[in-house]
């Protein structure tokens, strides 16, 4: 393809030239495509998509409706995951006293970039969260340039963040990531790794290696009890979630156990690696419910809806959890490390919609942890 044909800017794409976005696309739905029909005075009773795109690809797109798809791609594919390292406190100073430090740290310094396809933008460098000493947040941008995609989308914006939280109680210290794109998770790896040095030599952690939620640290059984721990809304905290149901389950059968499979699941032997269940309330079925299927069964990915209360806003959320799994691996690896992310909220005050987001993914990390400490207690009172 020529140079000019990649310059979106100068380019209203139609027929051919737009079916990379509106077909190839996995993110955009029948009910987008069908929607921007409609604002251009094109109603279809159907959704289904045999019908909707020759009608768009015959249309002219107007520069405001091509740009309204194109937001659309990127929003959903740009759902940030979140996922946190905890460290032990070791100083009665506030969290504040350490920024000066912390805001040395160049970016540009963590690694090499003669081969790096991307570049950082828009450093805001570390700083208060709502005025609190021990609460801080960092934020940046890049600009990925990937030739292997659709003509229109090859050069892209992600963003990324850390937030690093004091509880002064427990004389716990939590850094929490998020990443929207596989370069900014190795990114703030790696940042992340030289705030914990930074933290280490001027005496307010412990220890810089950190502890995570990591797959390999559960059994099958313990790992199922944490998962549906989240099930328990009254171990969130901050009183902001209210469970409603589980609709998406991704369970594989664990052979190498020592305990014999159930006789449920005994036809799936040798036959079937892993499983993905939809639907409603499925915390209710006995594949969940009944603890002597648990240690034959890895479950790996949760999709949880709640309800949601903040102080500025309401709603409803749908939350993924999971232990991620490598692509073309039946099971995560031990050292796959716990992250979530919310895959749609609905703001009943669509103007504090994006607050209201960046609120409940910081409410998410606390309420997890208390899952992850009812698990830890269970257990230890069990053995």
């Amino acid at each position: 393809m020529s140079d000019e044909m990649q310059n979106v800017e100068t380019i209203l794409p139609f027929g051919n030239t737009l079916k990379p976005l509106v077909a190839s696309s996995k993110v955009l739905t029948p009910s987008d495509l069908k929607n921007t029909l409609a604002q251009k005075g094109i109603f279809v009773s159907s959704y289904n998509k045999d019908e909707t795109l020759p009608l768009l690809l015959t249309s002219l797109l107007s520069p405001k409706e091509f740009e309204e798809l194109k937001e659309k791609q990127k929003n959903k594919e740009a759902i940030p995951k979140r996922k946190s390292k905890n460290y032990v406190y070791t100083t009665d100073n506030n969290l504040i006293k350490i920024v000066p430090k912390l805001n040395e740290i160049e970016m540009a310094d963590l690694k090499k970039w003669e081969l790096e396809n991307y570049e950082i933008l828009d450093i805001n460098k570390f700083n208060r969260y709502e005025n609190n000493n021990n609460q801080l947040h960092m934020s940046y941008k890049i600009r990925r340039t990937d030739l292997t995609k659709d003509w229109f989308d090859q050069v892209s914006i992600h963003e990324a963040s850390l937030d690093i939280c004091l509880n002064k109680d427990e004389n716990s210290l939590m850094i929490s990531s998020e990443h929207s794109a596989e370069e900014t998770r190795e990114l703030n790896a790696l940042l992340i790794k030289k705030v914990a040095s930074v933290l280490k030599e001027e005496s307010f952690i412990e220890d810089e290696k950190g502890i995570g939620i990591k797959f390999g640290d559960f059994t099958n059984s313990s790992r199922i009890n944490f998962l549906l721990n989240f099930v328990d809304d009254s171990l969130d905290i901050g009183d902001t979630f209210t469970f409603d149901e589980i609709t998406n389950i991704e369970i594989s059968l664990d052979s190498e156990v020592e305990e014999k499979l159930p006789r449920d699941f005994k036809w799936m032997e040798d036959r079937v690696s892993n499983m993905k269940f939809e639907g409603k309330a499925l915390h209710e079925t006995d594949i969940l419910k009944d603890n002597t299927y648990h240690p034959s069964l890895v479950i790996s990915l949760l999709k949880i809806n709640y309800k949601f209360k903040t102080r500025s806003n309401s709603g409803e959320c749908i939350v993924e959890i999971e232990f991620p799994t490598k692509r073309g691996q039946p099971l995560p690896e031990p050292q796959s490390e716990f992250v979530f992310k919310f895959i749609n909220i609905k703001c009943k005050d669509k103007i504090n919609s994006k607050s209201a987001k960046q609120m409940l993914y910081r409410t998410f990390d606390i309420f997890k942890e208390e899952c992850y400490k009812k698990t830890i207690k269970q257990f230890e009172d069990i053995e």
